[in-house]
């Protein structure tokens, strides 16, 4: 049964590819950032009451949470924000600092109730005993809920969610053209294997991390890589003999070079991911096809709150915490620099005074989020002109073809 029709889908062009509802098609890149995750789904949920569906979904940490479930809660042309937002509310946060009890009351006074002499003591003892596991909390109570979550979806397996995500309507441009320019990874989750400087691409590059069974992987372990904040939570390791050898899979899927291929053994004996915020937040350019001269959907991004560039560093754990805060964004912040018509598709949503590793959180302060996310959606799409900013983006690809000479495709 096709789904039924939105009263409030408004005649604005977002898009050039539709499907016979009327739907609207974009891609869609969401930002890390904890807790504040929350107001993703309010963005989302107006995007999709103004007609607005999603072909390719990416994310980084918080942002590949709301990314995975969005995927699994339903067909890409169905309302999915509001069925979403009820499996999230009744997340149980505390439950995910599931390491000592000193763990946990450092992370309480690090975001309830600052005390020097407290936090340095706690900080001793949480250290004793995750200083082998290379964090804090190990996460599986957190990987644990996930795959509940999905399971309600009857989402096991990657190919179960590739599957769904593939589950499309016949899909056309305005002229009436089909459109079959479908990815194959349609989802991107991105981590950090720091052990290989790569910024790994879930589920695109599993065949590395799990050799021949990774379509048998269920998702829910891409998105524990991608939240495994370093320190709060320990690493998600794949170690060498359970890694693909493929060298040439390697050079094409993480750009090793003939040179690195060719040490022996080329691959560490451990690989290990964190959260993808350590080399990128907001994988803005994830979907981005530099080959093609003219675009037919925008790739709409999400930032959770404006960049914030001034920070004071008084003593050493600030120091610490503004390290993984440089790095989480200034990688995304010189690609919009370099690339100014990305600006044209980000939101910023306003997260007020939250706190992003604010595990106690309340459920009103949750819903608050999500208003918030509502209304920079609303301001977003009041904005935006398909039409002027895909002529631009045009114009942009045509350019940077003329000046290398190169045949461009489509």
């Amino acid at each position: 049964m096709s789904p039924k029709r939105n009263s409030r889908k408004s005649d604005r062009i977002f898009s050039d590819i539709v499907d016979d509802e009327g739907y609207q098609y974009v891609d869609l890149v969401l930002e890390g950032g904890g807790v504040l995750g929350y107001a993703l789904l309010g963005y989302i949920n107006e995007l999709e009451k103004e007609g607005i569906r999603f072909l390719n979904i990416g994310g980084t940490s918080a942002g590949s949470i709301i990314a995975l479930g969005l995927a699994a809660a339903g067909k890409p042309n169905e309302r999915k924000a509001l069925k979403l937002h009820s499996a999230l509310k009744n997340m149980p946060l505390n439950e995910f600092l599931d390491g000592s009890h000193h763990a946990k009351k450092l992370a309480h006074i690090y975001t309830q109730d600052w005390s020097k002499r407290r936090f340095v003591y706690h900080l001793a003892l949480s250290y004793l005993k995750a200083k082998k596991s290379l964090g804090f909390h190990p996460g599986n109570r957190f990987q644990e809920w996930l795959v509940e979550m999905l399971g309600a979806f009857d989402i096991k397996t990657t190919q179960d969610l590739l599957d769904r995500m593939h589950d499309l309507p016949e899909l056309k441009d305005r002229s009436g053209k089909a459109f079959t320019s479908l990815m194959d990874f349609p989802l991107c989750l991105t981590c950090a294997d720091i052990s290989t400087h790569t910024r790994v691409r879930f589920p695109e590059m599993a065949p590395l991390y799990w050799k021949d069974n990774w379509q048998e992987v269920n998702p829910a372990e891409f998105v524990r890589a991608s939240m495994a904040v370093p320190f709060m939570f320990e690493p998600f390791i794949r170690k060498r003999d359970v890694m693909s050898q493929d060298k040439e899979l390697w050079k094409e899927k993480a750009g090793f070079s003939d040179n690195q291929l060719i040490q022996d053994p080329f691959l560490p004996d451990r690989s290990v991911l964190l959260d993808g915020g350590v080399m990128s937040n907001f994988p803005i350019d994830v979907f981005t096809d530099y080959q093609k001269t003219h675009i037919q959907r925008p790739t709409f991004g999400v930032k959770l709150s404006f960049e914030k560039r001034i920070y004071d560093v008084p003593n050493i754990f600030h120091k610490g915490f503004q390290m993984f805060n440089a790095a989480s964004h200034i990688m995304d912040v010189e690609f919009i620099r370099k690339n100014p018509h990305f600006a044209q598709v980000v939101t910023h949503i306003d997260t007020g005074n939250y706190y992003w590793l604010n595990f106690d959180m309340k459920k009103e302060d949750m819903q608050n989020l999500f208003h918030h996310g509502s209304a920079a959606a609303r301001n977003f799409l009041d904005g935006f002109n398909w039409e002027e900013y895909r002529d631009a983006r045009n114009n942009v690809n045509k350019s940077f073809f003329d000046m290398l000479r190169l045949k461009p495709r489509g």
